[in-house]
């Protein structure tokens, strides 16, 4: 099905408004890009925060939804308990706190 949808959608959809950019080249676009990333993320203090605590909170709310609920469940010995499904969620709701303290710890408390 999805053969025969690629030719179908190539003759049918266009883009009317797009024109491409003849002066810059896709490597030069990118390089623009991380330059302007850098500055705007790495470099400013609190979206540097924001950066980092989001790696703790998303790196523990992977393995809370993925890879704990079926340890859980093997330790608990019964694959069909929906509570310890919920003690995996409130875990991960948990770890989110730890993550935020040490932004607000650093000073930011709110956006401005």
């Amino acid at each position: 099905m999805l053969v025969l949808n690629i030719p179908v959608a190539y003759s049918l959809m266009h883009e009317y408004e797009f024109t491409p950019r003849k002066d810059t080249s896709v490597a030069r676009d990118m390089l623009a890009v991380l330059k302007s990333s850098l500055q705007h993320g790495l470099k400013n203090s609190p979206i540097r925060w924001v950066m980092h605590v989001e790696f703790f909170v998303f790196g523990v709310g992977y393995y809370a939804f993925y890879a704990m609920p079926s340890c859980m469940l093997g330790f608990y010995g019964s694959e069909k308990s929906y509570a310890i499904a919920g003690m995996a969620a409130a875990i991960y709701g948990g770890a989110m706190d730890p993550g935020w303290l040490c932004l607000m710890s650093a000073g930011f408390t709110r956006a401005e």
